[in-house]
């Protein structure tokens, strides 16, 4: 009995002295740190106290490679609600990011898409890394310091030697190929624990058991069997999902500060076998901070899920989405496009049965071989194709079908491409929820096709004119072949204006 109350009192004190420990950090980082984020000044009791150098390591010139960190939360009216922030790592701790706190928006502005790439190196002078408890894993810029992007060459040679260190610098096209050990890491906390057991979160992910819809099979499926999402081995881990207690109560505390707690401990726990794992998903208790769905660092092996929505196969694929680089697809808003993965995801498991819209698709490499580039403007007469479907491409005769196209727009006033590419909804695109059965056009939003807006869909006998400067181009679906195998979109394309208009237009021949 004496034991017992023994184990329970410093059980008690424990929590205690971490609850006490969590708000001194937060007094004494909120009271000497304001005015706002991104103002450093501390006041000449702080200096005369030596708390400058408690809190953090004041006026370091830092040089890191910048992540784009993208949170996802949903609203008490269900809107979804988007929080963009930024990560960095160096080459001291590779395998740890940490938050850029007030990064000047001018800057942000400046290179938003080339920082967005992934593999970009920034120089901050006079940044402030911090070094008490939590503030451990984040960098402050005062308004005070000078932040520069560094050369190609420089940011190449610093992203070598990150490949040499731990394997990948980043999750570029060329690693979209191939086996991937997955790392499931269920969070345990006090009173706090994931809902989901480790085998069901395995058969969620990697379908271990029953579940038919899943990390696993959509990747699989969607590539045609050019990515294979398999269970990370190693000790402590069952089928690909390991049990991570952290002895902390996370009571509706920021998501980002229980991210860096789970990062620490994990590392503790199986540091040496990380670099082994090409994607390590982090499963939150529910209790987390209230709202908080899911979010992944860009070009890297991290995401991150509340509760259930680590079962959920939208999330998992939507997050190994950003993962791979990939930005969300837009359409009336910035996740409205749900032709593909990278629009709104669904508190739903073993659904939705679809893949990525055309321009992720043609980014991803894995149909390289049935894609075309078309130039209307150097080009005079018609373009006709055979437009097979994702489900079509693994049928598709090479030199017969063409799944996505590509119209480059150079010259004119829309500096970036549009796709085409066909919607069937059937096989292993049979949820696809937009458009279904529609050619969709779409439009990337940057030189790489990661974030994009869909145009518009067009049915079988219809057309659309897109304006292309003072012309515009026409896409024209003539007829829908449901007799061969595979099935697929005659469509027609040609530029408006040219003197042949009327031989061109594959509707106009039909009637």
């Amino acid at each position: 009995k004496s034991i017992g109350m023994v184990r329970s009192s410093l059980i008690v004190l424990t929590v205690l002295s971490f609850l006490c420990l969590l708000i001194f950090d937060q007094i004494i980082f909120h009271h000497f740190n304001s005015p706002p984020l991104g103002e450093t000044t501390l006041s000449d009791r702080a200096r005369r106290l030596g708390l400058l150098d408690v809190i953090y390591q004041h006026k370091r010139d830092i040089i890191c490679q910048v992540k784009e960190v993208v949170y996802k939360y949903r609203s008490d009216d269900g809107e979804y609600i988007e929080k963009r922030s930024w990560s960095c790592r160096d080459e001291e701790s590779p395998d740890v990011f940490y938050k850029l706190d007030a990064i000047p928006e001018l800057f942000v502005e400046q290179y938003d898409e080339v920082l967005s790439y992934g593999n970009s190196w920034i120089r901050i002078r006079g940044a402030n890394r911090g070094k008490w408890l939590f503030k451990r894993g984040t960098i402050y810029i005062p308004k005070s310091a000078e932040v520069e992007l560094l050369s190609l060459e420089e940011s190449r040679q610093k992203n070598d030697f990150l490949d040499f260190f731990i394997g990948t610098a980043n999750e570029t096209v060329d690693n979209f190929f191939h086996t991937k050990p997955v790392l499931v890491v269920r969070i345990s906390a006090f009173f706090s624990y994931v809902s989901l057991s480790k085998e069901e979160l395995s058969d969620s992910i990697f379908g271990e058991q029953q579940d038919s819809v899943n990390l696993r099979s959509i990747f699989e499926d969607c590539s045609n069997g050019k990515v294979r999402m398999r269970p990370a081995r190693g000790p402590f881990i069952d089928n690909g999902v390991i049990n991570l207690p952290i002895f902390i109560p996370i009571l509706f505390m920021p998501v980002d500060l229980v991210e860096i707690v789970a990062q620490i401990i994990l590392r503790l726990r199986i540091g040496p076998l990380l670099p082994r794992f090409r994607h390590v998903m982090f499963c939150f208790p529910e209790s987390v901070e209230d709202g908080f769905i899911a979010y992944a660092y860009k070009f890297t092996h991290m995401s991150f899920y509340n509760n259930k929505w680590c079962s959920y196969p939208s999330a998992q694929v939507h997050e190994i989405g950003h993962n791979y680089g990939l930005g969300h697809s837009g359409h009336g808003n910035r996740y409205g496009d749900t032709t593909g993965m990278m629009g709104y995801s669904y508190p739903r498991t073993s659904y939705p049965r679809k893949c990525f819209n055309a321009p992720k698709s043609w980014g991803l490499r894995w149909y390289k071989d049935k894609t075309k580039i078309y130039v209307p403007l150097l080009q005079k007469e018609a373009f006709t194709a055979k437009l097979v479907s994702v489900d079509g491409y693994k049928n598709a005769t090479e030199g017969e079908h063409i799944m996505i196209i590509k119209v480059i727009l150079s010259g004119v006033l829309v500096p970036t491409p549009i796709f085409v590419m066909f919607n069937e909804q059937t096989g292993i695109n049979s949820d696809t929820d937009l458009f279904p059965n529609q050619l969709t056009i779409v439009r990337a939003l940057t030189s790489k096709p990661t974030k994009s807006n869909l145009i518009c869909g067009v049915s079988v006998g219809e057309s659309t004119r897109i304006r292309i400067g003072v012309r515009f181009l026409v896409v024209e679906f003539c007829s829908y072949n449901t007799t061969d195998s595979p099935t697929y979109a005659n469509i027609n394309m040609f530029l408006e204006g040219s003197s042949s208009d009327p031989l061109l237009s594959c509707l106009e021949r039909i009637e």
